[in-house]
C-alpha cells in the first residue's frame, strides 16, 4: 500500500494510464499541466519497485538546466524512497533497493557515443521536440538492453508537446499513425546469418493529456498559462490546445500559414501561364525542386471548381523532394536523410516526370530554366564537371539563385509577402497544390532564430521556394531591393 506522503497519479486520468503504460515506446504529450513530467518519473519508480541494481534509467534533455526542474520534480514524486546524489559531472536518484536514474544531457548523436555500451533499461526523452529529429532517440536505443535473468521489460517513455524544431519527426513517428491511445507495432527486417527474418521490433502508442484533468491546476494558473499566449497563436495551439497539426513553435511563418488559403486544388495549369522551376541540391540531406506557375489573372475551371487567383500569383504545382519512403510507402519527411542520387540522375527523373505531366494534360509546355542553390556550380576538380554542367548535358538547365549577404532573410521576407498577399487576395501571393506534400508539411513548422531560421531544421523546401520567389521577374516584396540582373545571370 503506499505511505501516506507517497505520490499518486491522478485518478481515472491520462496521467493513471500513462503510468501503467504496456507498449514499449510511449510518447505522452498534452497541455501545460496534465502532469507529464510526474508520470515519467513514476513510471520508472515502479520498475524500481520491482527490482535490483539492474534496473538503470536515464531521463535526457538537450541541456542541464532543463534538467534542474525535472529533479525538482523527482524529490516530490521519490520522496521517502532513495535520495539524489550528484557531483561535477554527474546526477542520479538512487533506490533503497539499488535501481538508479541518471539523468543526462544530451545535445546531438555524439553525446551518445557515452552511452552505448551502457545496459538501461529505462529511457525518458524531456520535451522530445526539442531535438531536430529522431537521431538521438534512436541512437540511445542501442543501449535499451538488461540481462535476461533480471525479468525487467525495457521501457521509452517521451513527453512533449507540439511545440519546438523537431515537431514534424515527432508527429510523424507518435501521432500520424494511429489515433490516442492505440497501439501500433514497428515491424522491421533484419539479417540472421544467411537469411532475413522479420520480427515486431517495438509497440509504441501516443497518449494525450489536458490541464483539466489536474484537480491541483487551479484556475489561476490556467489564467496564467492562457495569459501567457494571448499574443501567440502558436504558443496557444501547442500549450493550451495539444494541437498537432497547427502551423506551431516559434515560426517563421505560423502567424500567416491558412491551409484553407494557401493549399490549392491539384488542376491543371493553363497554357498560358509562365511555368518554370527551382532546385535546392542535397545529396545525404534531401534535395528539393518545385515547380511553379505564375497566373495571368485568368479563372480555372477544374472539376467543377474555379480558381480565381489575381495575376501575378505564384502557385507551386509540383514537387520532387528527394528523400526516402518510410515503410508504409511515404514520403520519410522528418529524417532529413537524403536518396544519395547522381546529377545525372536526378535530370533524369525530372525529364520523365515533366514528359509525363505533358502527356496528361497536366502542364502544356516545357517549364523555363529557374533558380537553383549555386552549389551546383561549384567546379571540386578540373577534370570533373559541375553539378549544373552535367545536368545541362541531360537537358536541364537552371539560373543561379540570387544568394548574396543576407539572401536568406530576404527570401523569409518574400514568402512572409506572398503568404499574406494571397491571404488578402493580393497579386503576388504564394500557394500550394496539394500534392505538394513536403512543402505542406515543412514550410508552415520552420522555425525562426531572431530574425533568421533557425539552424538544423529540415529546410530544403524553404531554400527551393526563396530561390523561386527572389528569381527576378518573379514575386518581388516592396521592401526587397533586388540585385542588377546581369550581376547574377538573369
Amino acid at each position: 500500500m503506499p505511505g501516506k506522503n507517497e505520490w499518486r497519479p491522478i485518478p481515472n486520468s491520462t496521467q493513471e494510464l500513462a503510468i501503467d503504460t504496456r507498449v514499449d515506446q510511449t510518447l505522452f504529450c498534452g497541455t501545460r499541466g496534465c502532469g507529464k513530467t510526474a508520470s515519467q518519473l513514476a513510471l520508472f519508480r515502479s520498475m524500481a519497485a520491482k527490482s535490483d541494481d539492474r534496473c538503470v534509467g536515464m531521463i535526457i534533455d538537450t541541456d542541464y538546466k532543463s534538467l534542474d526542474n525535472l529533479i525538482q520534480h523527482a524529490h516530490r514524486i521519490y520522496r521517502g524512497a532513495g535520495r539524489f546524489k550528484s557531483s561535477r559531472a554527474d546526477y542520479y536518484w538512487l533506490f533503497p533497493n539499488g535501481p538508479r536514474l541518471l539523468f543526462r544531457a544530451i545535445r546531438g548523436v555524439d553525446g551518445c557515443k557515452t552511452y552505448l555500451g551502457d545496459d538501461i533499461a529505462f529511457l525518458g526523452f524531456n520535451e522530445l521536440t526539442k531535438y531536430p529529429n529522431l537521431d538521438v532517440y534512436n541512437t540511445m536505443m542501442a543501449s535499451l538492453r538488461v540481462s535476461a535473468d533480471a525479468g525487467i521489460k525495457t521501457k521509452v517513455f517521451s513527453t512533449t508537446n507540439p511545440f519546438g524544431i523537431g515537431k514534424l519527426a515527432v508527429k510523424r513517428k507518435f501521432i500520424d499513425p494511429v489515433p490516442y491511445g492505440v497501439p501500433y507495432i514497428d515491424k522491421v527486417e533484419i539479417p540472421w546469418l544467411d537469411n532475413k527474418v522479420h520480427i515486431e521490433r517495438k509497440s509504441i502508442m501516443s497518449l494525450r493529456g489536458n490541464y483539466a484533468e489536474n484537480p491541483y491546476f487551479t484556475k489561476a494558473d490556467i489564467a496564467n498559462l492562457l495569459q501567457g499566449v494571448e499574443d501567440d497563436p502558436a504558443k496557444y495551439a501547442a500549450w493550451v490546445l495539444c494541437d498537432w497539426d497547427a502551423a506551431g513553435g516559434d515560426g517563421l511563418f505560423s502567424n500567416l500559414w491558412q491551409r484553407d488559403v494557401h493549399v490549392l486544388p491539384d488542376f491543371p495549369i493553363p497554357h498560358e501561364w509562365y511555368i518554370d522551376r527551382a532546385f535546392d541540391w542535397g545529396s545525404s540531406t534531401p534535395f528539393s525542386i518545385g515547380w511553379f506557375a505564375r497566373s495571368n489573372g485568368d479563372d480555372v475551371h477544374h472539376n467543377g471548381e474555379t480558381i480565381s487567383l489575381p495575376r501575378g500569383s505564384v502557385v507551386q504545382f509540383a514537387e520532387w523532394y528527394g528523400c526516402p519512403k518510410d515503410r508504409n510507402g511515404k514520403l520519410a519527411i522528418g529524417t532529413n536523410k537524403g536518396l544519395e542520387l547522381t546529377p545525372r540522375g536526378i535530370a533524369h527523373g525530372i525529364k520523365i516526370r515533366e514528359g509525363k505531366w505533358l502527356e496528361s494534360g497536366m502542364i502544356r509546355k516545357r517549364p523555363a530554366a529557374g533558380a537553383a542553390d549555386t552549389q551546383i556550380n561549384h567546379k571540386v576538380r578540373a577534370d570533373i564537371a559541375t553539378i549544373a554542367k552535367t545536368m545541362g548535358q541531360y537537358g536541364v538547365h537552371w539560373l543561379p539563385c540570387y544568394k548574396a549577404s543576407g539572401s536568406v532573410i530576404q527570401g523569409i521576407q518574400a514568402i512572409r509577402n506572398g503568404l499574406q498577399s494571397a491571404l488578402k487576395r493580393d497579386h503576388n501571393g504564394f500557394y500550394v497544390q496539394r500534392k505538394c506534400q513536403a512543402t505542406i508539411e515543412t514550410l508552415p513548422f520552420l522555425e525562426k532564430e531572431d530574425e533568421d531560421i533557425a539552424p538544423d531544421q529540415e529546410d530544403h523546401a524553404f531554400d527551393m521556394i526563396r530561390y523561386r520567389l527572389l528569381k527576378r521577374g518573379a514575386t518581388k516584396p516592396a521592401d526587397i531591393s533586388f540585385p542588377r540582373a546581369a550581376k547574377f545571370g538573369y
